[in-house]
């Protein structure tokens, strides 16, 4: 290996050697190699059809699949810390109890240490972007300079049982947020948290600030039952603060689509529990879903209906959700980690090819965050955000291997910074 060389800014002027290089879009290129100058992607090219080999350092990972860095479309990193401290709940009124008390329980110095350390996982495990729900905006923009990820924060916002009226809270969240974006352009967002602890009003006034827009919704079944029965342990849950807004008026994705909110390209964390034809209102109002495999199966969901989301031509993504609602690792706490969710999706869906499970893993996050021409693939003027694991296998099952992988990356960089150095 020939030592790379770094501009001023730390990033890598060099050449990155690989046996294959999945670009994603294109065929995989059999030893590979990726020039990378100034945090962007300059060249992708077959190693023996590249004319600059004595123009560069090279950096040859050997033995090894190269791709792009992982696109994380939902997270709470404020939530890492509270890894296995809540069992997989009878339904989710009682998750969603746990989790209250536990957050009043803590301080901002755990929410600090939390997210940092839940931002170290997920770059551990290849992610190189990543949207994030901000429960705790205290936090920004200090705990931004402490990782390398790329990192959308989006505030949450709830009026449930608030002395403050819709119009007063997002008032300060775009003073907030304008003053983060200032700070780093364009990476805060709004995050009204759900259609039962955000008010009609404030689902309009969010979606109509304009940016990144995201929300859960359809996520559990006692959140259906709710909406169209007025009934069930959610129901029962809310009623203790009053009477509970919309419920029997309809199914979750509906009655968003009532207040507007989906016809401002949203990212819809979740939408487990679809009813009939909701999959072409989400389509029309060009909506992201965001699925998240491994807290699907901790809450025991039904199945994740991709098949009609991907039929009616909805952007599917994938996202970790928190570590709250992570079902443990054998002989361990659950850690954030991307492949597990990719294995998890695949394992619970055997017709859901690898190819289309890395394509919501990078491309179609890409598109969610309104960065398609950037991030997502390995391509020339996209940003050096990359990842490579060991492989010996053939070329043909270089997706498969992805998708199954195990453990950290050999090497991993973000913006051309490595997170993951390559073994010397």
């Amino acid at each position: 290996m020939i030592h790379e060389r770094a501009d001023s800014s730390g990033s890598l002027n060099c050449a990155v050697r690989s046996r294959i290089v999945v670009p994603v879009g294109i065929p995989p290129i059999e030893d590979g190699v990726l020039v990378v100058e100034r945090g962007k992607i300059q060249t992708v090219a077959r190693w023996s059809e590249w004319p600059g080999h004595s123009r560069y350092p090279v950096v040859d990972l050997g033995e090894t699949i190269l791709l792009p860095g992982f696109v994380n479309c939902h997270c709470h990193l404020d939530y890492t810390a509270l890894a296995g401290t809540i069992p997989p709940p009878r339904n989710f009124a009682g998750w969603l109890d746990a989790i209250v008390t536990l957050k009043a329980k803590r301080e901002l110095s755990d929410y600090r240490r939390s997210w940092i350390a839940g931002a170290r996982m997920l770059e551990r495990s290849g992610v190189g972007s990543v949207l994030d729900i901000e429960a705790v905006p205290e936090l920004l923009p200090e705990v931004w300079n402490a990782t390398s990820l790329r990192v959308w924060s989006c505030l949450e916002l709830i009026d449930l049982r608030s002395p403050e009226n819709p119009v007063s809270l997002m008032a300060a969240a775009e003073k907030r947020r304008r003053r983060l974006n200032r700070t780093r352009s364009n990476h805060c967002g709004l995050a009204p948290h759900a259609l039962y602890t955000a008010s009609d009003e404030l689902l309009r006034l969010a979606a109509d600030a304009g940016g990144l827009f995201t929300v859960h919704a359809a996520e559990s079944e006692a959140e259906r039952d709710m909406y169209l029965t007025a009934s069930g342990p959610l129901h029962s849950w809310l009623e203790r603060w009053g009477p509970v807004n919309r419920a029997g008026e309809g199914s979750p994705i509906t009655l968003l689509e009532r207040t507007g909110a989906l016809r401002r390209r949203p990212i819809i964390a979740h939408a487990n529990y679809l009813s009939p034809g909701e999959e072409d209102l989400l389509a029309q109002g060009q909506a992201t879903v965001v699925h998240c495999p491994r807290s699907h199966r901790y809450f025991g969901h039904d199945p994740f209906p991709w098949e009609r989301l991907q039929k009616a031509e909805v952007n599917i993504a994938l996202g970790t959700d928190s570590l709250a609602s992570c079902p443990a690792n054998q002989g361990g706490q659950p850690v954030l980690d991307y492949f597990l969710e990719l294995t998890t999706a695949a394992n619970s869906h055997p017709t859901l090819s690898p190819t289309i499970l890395l394509n919501w893993a990078t491309v179609n996050g890409a598109k969610a965050l309104g960065q398609a021409q950037n991030l997502g693939k390995l391509l020339p003027q996209y940003q050096a955000d990359f990842t490579a694991i060991n492989y010996q296998g053939r070329t043909n099952e270089a997706c498969e291997a992805i998708v199954y992988h195990q453990g950290e990356p050999a090497a991993a960089a973000v913006n051309g910074r490595w997170t993951i150095p390559p073994a010397t």
